[in-house]
């Protein structure tokens, strides 16, 4: 996946200025930054979701904006930060959702791929129940199991998927954060998926992605390894708060961000 020199408008007010990146398959970017930097804006145009005014992203060469809306459904898949549903099905019918652009593909395999994400979201006891009736962070597990089975249909037809997500992990409890990123994590090593993901949660971010993009007032502050971005005075000055970074006590080569407010 290449970004370069995206900028994005919304009214009057760019909100995304000269944004250039690169991104493989296997790779997990997690994006950071306060709220209206342009987190959300940047995921909403690499995915094709958000018109671009300048710039260009494309997937191994397709240019997103230039894709038909089909195309990219069987390209990559995307987690919005809430998925409205206006009529009520069970959650096996929300998460099989996730196949509809493949009708090719036998539905014996995609039972198996319902199955596996119905598993990994721990959703095993509500499969039948009522999509609607559900908590809000049942409702995005739901969700995320969609995703799961749309990423692994994309890989069965292109060998690798992209995939986005916006604050997945906001409406749920620490379990379930885990379980989630473990998920991600495993589709970008094992399922070959590039993935970017938008987080709040530094220590989240450090702890389950390869690179982080540290996004301020629409600019990219920095790009690069968790070691690197995670950087005491560039943090203070991107989030107008000191920051002390620390060796994780458990996983040694990652770190731990506490806020000293």
């Amino acid at each position: 996946m290449t970004v370069e020199g995206l900028c994005v408008r919304r009214g009057t007010r760019e909100v995304l200025h000269n944004v250039s990146m690169h991104l493989e398959v296997g790779e997990v970017l997690g994006i950071l930054g306060p709220n209206g930097a342009g987190k959300s804006s940047f995921l909403g145009a690499c995915c094709a979701e958000l018109p671009v005014t300048e710039g260009e992203v494309s997937f191994g060469g397709l240019a997103t904006h230039r894709t038909k809306p089909l195309t990219l459904a069987r390209t990559r898949a995307v987690l919005p930060q809430q998925s409205v549903m206006t009529f009520d099905l069970p959650v096996s019918e929300v998460v099989a959702m996730g196949a509809y652009p493949f009708p090719e593909v036998p539905p014996a395999t995609v039972q198996s791929w319902i199955d596996d994400a119905v598993s990994h979201a721990d959703l095993g006891h509500k499969a039948q129940q009522s999509y609607r009736a559900l908590s809000g962070g049942e409702q995005q597990r739901v969700q995320f199991a969609r995703v799961l089975v749309q990423t692994r249909a994309i890989v069965n037809l292109h060998g690798h998927a992209y995939l986005f997500l916006d604050e997945p992990t906001a409406s749920l409890d620490p379990r379930h954060q885990v379980l989630l990123m473990q998920g991600v994590h495993d589709l970008a090593r094992n399922h070959s998926a590039a993935v970017v993901i938008v987080l709040h949660d530094l220590n989240m971010a450090a702890r389950w992605c390869d690179r982080l993009m540290l996004i301020a007032d629409g600019r990219v502050a920095a790009i690069d390894r968790p070691s690197v971005v995670l950087d005491e005075v560039l943090l203070e000055q991107v989030y107008g708060l000191p920051m002390r970074v620390r060796p994780h006590p458990v996983h040694s080569e990652r770190f731990i961000v506490i806020a000293d407010g």
